[in-house]
């Protein structure tokens, strides 16, 4: 028998011991984390929460929006996992790094009674009262000024708040003496507001009634008429409530650290670990846009079943396998990472059983993974622009230049037409997203030089060819990195990539005969290019 026939014979035996090694572990590493989840209970003293946001839309416009406020994690808080479920609504992806942008962003792309819910599960470490703040964290000028600002509910410059202020101020020595006067006002001296409607701040000093709005209102008013920066805070008091009532609160800004007050409640410096912040500096927990009628429903109940909540009760070494500790941000861009591989399978299906060929393996993955995160104007506008002057701008250089020239060049012309690109979006009105920077501008410069080394060693045709291919299969790819369930279900069983490679080894061992083979398919096979013509002949 010949060598060579030898050789193959060896390598397929080694890749089906291969591809029964990782199906094995597959099983037992998901076995082994089942048994693991099934012994969870919850430390003493701990608490599980399930807090559920429904919002009822009803006859939603196209482009309208839902902006949900997700749970703040603290040191005593943990999210453990976020469910969302959004019919005839998609998810739009923010930059992670804005503040602001951690809020969950929901558009209408099915105009009419939609409903759309988030589910939160909470895990409250055991501790009697906490302090919420975060030492040694200083507030820049821009921050400062904003927390110590007047705002449309917040009049700094009322005449109740200069003379009430003004009051207080003479029955202290120093600004800590001045806080606990302020807190002891406006827990003392206000009645509740059994209607719960009167937020207004002129009208509860008038009043003497303030709910708890009213009340951190107040509160806020004084302390920053008084210097000291300080921000309302829009949560819950967990405790099982169906139809359960947001509640207010406050945190100011002393000695580099934020310090929780609620002066309805009577909690100065500490307040209870059961309080739970979704928002700051604002009072909803839901907001909506080009919407005219939502109904918000909240929900909440105590976890006594803690199956998938994956809570242990102490730090160990094995906690470095389990992905889901991370918070919902982190875990959402883990599960993503852990969606390409998927990408990278059905490239390999699409090579060996189809008989398509594009640019690389990873190349399609990544350019649909440029969509996800920029969005499909954004994406489509730019790889337009950074594609024709990549293209235009390498085919102008001199063939004598090196590769490694030539790359450097391409990549300094796609670097500034991306900021073309950008500008050209902005000028236009068009709704960019902050995730254009993270558009993979390497992938893009070196597919326009693989496509020029493509045209001068196999011709125009082949060239053109598989760069179609490869935008086909990033579209293709794109529908699979949107399964967020999926990337849920990976970073809760990464084991289950044990499966994945055994497939894409089972693809490499297919000698069958490829669908591009067959005559009614034939228009998928690559063209043979002149220069293979003149080669064979």
């Amino acid at each position: 028998m010949p060598t060579k026939a030898i050789k193959q014979r060896l390598q397929a035996r080694y890749i089906k011991w291969a591809v029964l090694v990782l199906i094995i572990l597959g099983t037992l590493g998901i076995i082994g984390r089942l048994s693991i989840l099934e012994k969870l209970s919850l430390p003493a003293g701990d608490t599980a929460w399930t807090v559920s946001i429904k919002t009822h839309l009803k006859g939603a416009q196209k482009k309208g929006r839902v902006v949900i406020s997700p749970p703040l994690s603290r040191p005593q808080t943990r999210i453990v996992s976020q469910k969302l479920q959004h019919t005839g609504m998609r998810l739009v992806r923010k930059n992670q790094h804005d503040i602001q942008n951690r809020n969950i962003v929901l558009q209408v792309i099915n105009p009419g009674d939609l409903t759309a819910s988030a589910v939160f599960d909470i895990h409250i470490k055991r501790s009697p009262q906490i302090n919420f703040s975060i030492i040694n964290q200083p507030l820049d000028e821009e921050k400062r000024a904003l927390y110590l600002s007047s705002e449309e509910s917040i009049n700094l410059t009322s005449p109740e708040i200069i003379i009430l202020l003004d009051r207080l101020a003479k029955q202290a020595t120093d600004n800590e003496e001045l806080l606990e006067k302020i807190f002891l006002h406006t827990n003392k001296s206000f009645v509740k507001d059994s209607k719960n409607i009167n937020n207004d701040i002129e009208i509860s000093l008038r009043t003497n009634k303030a709910t708890a709005l009213g009340r951190s209102r107040i509160m806020v008013a004084l302390c920053r008429a008084a210097g000291i920066p300080a921000r309302v805070i829009t949560g819950f008091i967990l405790e099982e409530s169906v139809g359960a009532t947001p509640h207010n609160w406050l945190e100011i800004y002393n000695h580099d650290k934020w310090i929780p007050y609620d002066p309805e409640k009577g909690y100065a410096e500490k307040i209870p670990s059961n309080y739970l912040a979704f928002n700051r500096d604002s009072n909803y927990i839901v907001t909506y846009q080009n919407i005219s009628d939502v109904k918000v429903t909240y929900n909440i109940h105590k976890n006594y079943d803690l199956t998938g909540l994956n809570i242990f009760p102490e730090r160990r070494a094995i906690d470095i396998l389990n992905f889901e500790r991370f918070p919902p941000d982190t875990r959402n861009n883990l599960g993503l990472l852990l969606l390409l591989p998927l990408g990278a399978l059905l490239t390999a299906f699409c090579r060996h059983f189809l008989g398509i060929r594009g640019y690389g393996t990873f190349t399609p993955t990544l350019l649909a993974l440029s969509v996800v995160y920029a969005g499909w104007i954004t994406a489509l506008v730019l790889l337009s622009i950074v594609i024709a002057l990549g293209l235009s701008g390498r085919s102008a250089m001199p063939d004598k230049l090196s590769r490694i020239t030539r790359l450097a060049v391409v990549f300094t012309i796609v670097a500034i037409s991306m900021v073309l690109g950008v500008s050209l979006i902005e000028f236009f009105n068009i709704n960019i997203n902050e995730h254009v920077m993270l558009l993979p501008i390497v992938i893009l410069t070196s597919l326009i030089d693989r496509f020029y080394s493509t045209a001068e060693d196999y011709g125009i045709y082949i060239a053109m060819s598989r760069m179609i291919w490869t935008i086909v299969m990033g579209l293709m790819i794109y529908p699979i990195l949107k399964l967020i369930s999926v990337g849920a279900f990976l970073l809760a069983y990464p084991e289950t990539h044990f499966f994945t490679l055994a497939i894409i080894l089972l693809l490499s061992m297919y000698n069958g005969k490829q669908l591009s083979e067959f005559t009614i398919f034939s228009w998928i096979k690559e063209p043979v290019s002149p220069k293979q013509k003149k080669s064979t002949s």
